[in-house]
C-alpha cells in the first residue's frame, strides 16, 4: 500500500515508524483512500499557530518572572548528563548566548537561508532563550543553560505550520533519541494522528512540553 501511496497519489512519508503519509487529495481521493481496509484514516492537514507571549511580561529590565513561576530561579545546578531537547519551532537564530547541538529544517520555505538568521519570525529564537540562553547578565537566564538543545524548524514566516510537519517533527525527535520536545504552538482541532504520535513519543520514554494559556 505504501508503494501505491506514492505511485498513485504523489504521497510523502513523514514518519518511517508509523507508515504515515501526506499527500494533495481531491475530495473524492480522500473519501476513497478512507474507504480502504488498507487505511485506518485520512485527516486534514490542520494548520498550528506559533502562540504569542504577552507583551505586559516584557519590560527593558528583562524581567525574569518565568524562572521565579516553576522555581527555576535559585543557583543552577552543573548537570553532568547530556538532556536532548527538540525546540519544535521557527528555528533558531545564530547568538553568542545560545548553543544549539543542531539546526534542522521540515518545512520547503527558507531552503537558501542563512545559517545566521534562521528564524523568520522570532519566535523560535524567543523560546530558546528561555529555555538555555547564557547567564552573562545581558539578557534573559535560561532555565536550563547545560542542556543539549536541537532546534526543528516547522513554523513558517506566518508562525504557522501544518499537521503534517508537526507529526513529522514529533517523529524526528523519537528517532534521534530526544529527551523532551517543546511545542510552543496550538490549534482548536482535535487531530487522532497527533495524538498518536504524542502517545509514541510518550513510549519512547520523551517529555512533551506544550503551551497553555493562550488563544489555541
Amino acid at each position: 500500500m505504501a508503494e501505491k501511496l506514492e505511485n498513485s497519489y504523489s504521497a510523502e512519508k513523514i514518519a518511517e515508524s508509523d507508515n504515515i503519509f501526506s499527500a494533495d487529495l481531491t475530495e473524492n481521493q480522500a473519501e476513497h483512500l478512507e474507504n480502504s481496509s488498507k487505511i485506518n484514516f485520512v485527516e486534514e492537514d490542520i494548520l498550528f499557530t506559533g502562540c504569542e507571549a504577552d507583551s505586559k511580561y516584557v519590560d527593558n529590565q528583562y524581567n525574569q518572572w518565568y524562572l521565579e513561576a516553576i522555581g527555576a530561579d535559585g543557583e543552577k545546578e552543573n548537570i553532568q548528563s547530556e538532556i536532548k531537547v527538540e525546540l519544535l519551532d521557527s528555528g533558531v537564530d545564530y547568538s553568542n548566548e545560545l548553543s544549539i547541538k543542531d539546526n534542522v529544517n521540515l518545512i520547503d520555505e527558507d531552503l537558501n537561508e542563512s545559517p545566521v538568521f534562521i528564524d523568520s519570525t522570532g519566535h523560535g529564537t524567543a523560546i530558546a532563550s528561555v529555555i538555555c540562553a547564557k547567564n552573562d547578565g545581558k539578557g534573559i537566564d535560561g532555565i536550563n543553560p547545560n542542556i543539549s538543545l536541537y532546534s526543528v524548524k516547522i513554523l513558517d514566516s506566518n508562525n504557522q505550520s501544518t499537521l503534517s510537519h508537526v507529526v513529522e517533527g514529533i517523529y524526528w525527535g523519537i528517532d534521534n533519541d530526544m529527551d523532551i520536545i517543546n511545542m510552543s504552538f496550538g490549534t482548536n482541532y482535535d487531530s487522532q494522528i497527533l495524538r498518536n504520535a504524542v502517545e509514541a513519543a510518550y513510549e519512547a520514554g520523551i517529555l512533551m512540553i506544550a503551551a497553555a494559556g493562550n488563544t489555541h
